[in-house]
This record gives structure tokens, sequence and C-alpha cells, in this order.
């Protein structure tokens, strides 16, 4: 659980430093890598709540789109990287890479 944890934020790192290398903007790539790490959590939620049922059946209120509904592991492995670029966000922006 930890170690799934400490990868994924290691590897939002890795799409953050992607996207800095190429726009420069270390907001956008925190952005990007919250934004892929919410969505792959969130399909894992319905997919464990479908049960065998197409998400089409489903109502949109079971979708599961709130977090809080996650499972404690599907939690923190959003969190955990969500955690790692945005401190370091707000480290890099102490510093003028322009």
């Amino acid at each position: 659980m930890i170690k799934t944890a400490l990868l994924h934020g290691i590897q939002a790192l890795v799409i953050q430093a992607i996207v800095f290398v190429i726009t420069k903007d270390l907001a956008l790539g925190a952005a990007l890598a919250i934004g892929l790490f919410y969505g792959r959590e969130n399909a894992q939620a319905q997919y464990k709540y479908a049960n065998g049922r197409s998400i089409k059946d489903l109502k949109p209120k079971e979708w599961q789109l709130n977090p809080l509904k996650w499972n404690k592991d599907g939690l923190l492995d959003f969190i955990v990287p969500s955690i790692v670029v945005i401190v370091t966000t707000i480290i890099g922006l102490q510093f003028d890479f322009h």
C-alpha cells in the first residue's frame, strides 16, 4: 500500500518534470499529474463498484466521484502524488526559471 503510493509519487514527479521541460510551468505539471491520478483512482473505484455491471448501467450518483467514498488504498494512492507535486510546485516557485 505505502510502496505503491510512493511509486505513484515518483510517477507524478516525472509527469510534472516532463510538463515543466516542455512549458516551463510547474503548476501546469502539478495540475496534470493530480488530474491523471484522480481519474485513475476514480476509474478504479467505479470498476470495483460496478461489480460486473457496465458503467453505462450505473446512475451518475453511483459513479463515486467523491474521493471520500474510495477505499484507504485508493485514497492514499491519490493523496501522496498530490502532496508531492504541490510541495514541489511551492518550492519551485521560489526560483526563477525564465
